[in-house]
């Protein structure tokens, strides 16, 4: 208990407490400091406008194919994070049966185990 008392109170941490209480009913308008503004997107979104209709058909197509979000990025002149969005957002699923090797298409040799 008497640990408690000693370190509540500390008059260096309570001080400069009550001053910030003291600015903020006086309503200082010169101590007004800036507030992050939440109507903007803490990240902006991807920009995936620029693509056609076709050229995400064609990145879906290579990205069930085996083709990585990073080679389908620098193709499309788009960002990493744009493909990754687009796959995402049409829930767009690789194919089991092909592999890829940094962003080539390479077909198994063998047949899956039944």
């Amino acid at each position: 208990m008497d640990n408690v008392l000693r370190y509540s109170n500390r008059d260096d941490l309570v001080k400069p407490l009550s001053v910030i209480l003291e600015r903020i009913a006086v309503s200082d308008p010169q101590d007004v400091g800036t507030v992050p503004d939440d109507s903007q997107p803490r990240r902006p979104v991807p920009q995936t406008h620029q693509l056609t209709e076709s050229q995400q058909q064609d990145i879906f197509a290579a990205y069930r194919q085996g083709a990585g979000p990073r080679a389908l990025a620098q193709h499309y002149a788009v960002t990493e994070r744009a493909i990754k969005y687009l796959v995402k957002k049409h829930d767009i699923r690789r194919d089991p049966h092909v592999t890829a090797t940094e962003g080539q298409v390479r077909r198994r040799t063998s047949t899956p185990p039944s």
